[in-house]
């Protein structure tokens, strides 16, 4: 018997070399898939294009209350793992970089639709069009 959240819940991806993919969701529920290599370029396009690697680790506002997301990319010997949380108070130019970061997520979150998976593509693609 699978296990099914009824609300939405945390989610975490591990892609391998070659394009192996492992989601797990809320701790519990596991799904393998095998993204191609044009999908896994297109990832890698995107976290350069962002320039993921010059992000600072944590972007938030003063007072911390709701979801906190956390995003770790690794490609070949570059890596960055980020916190993102409320980031309503930021300065303009601090939301600048909080959008490029953003568009990352919105990047790997499309990579798969699993139930029970937390989907904020909704809520940032209103973020980043303000």
């Amino acid at each position: 018997m699978q296990w099914t959240p009824e609300v939405a819940s945390s989610w975490s991806l591990l892609v391998e070399a070659g394009g192996k993919a492992v989601i797990r969701v809320g701790g519990v529920t596991e799904y393998r898939l095998q993204l191609s290599d044009a999908v896994c370029s297109e990832i890698v396009r995107s976290v350069r294009k962002e320039g993921f690697f010059e992000l600072r680790k944590r972007m938030q506002s003063s007072i911390i209350d709701g979801e906190v997301r956390q995003l770790e990319i690794t490609v070949g010997r570059e890596r960055n793992s980020i916190t993102l949380t409320d980031y309503s108070s930021l300065t303009e130019r601090e939301q600048a970089a909080v959008k490029r970061a953003v568009r990352v997520w919105i990047a790997v979150r499309g990579l798969f639709s699993v139930p029970g998976a937390a989907d904020s593509r909704e809520e940032d693609r209103a973020f980043l069009a303000r």
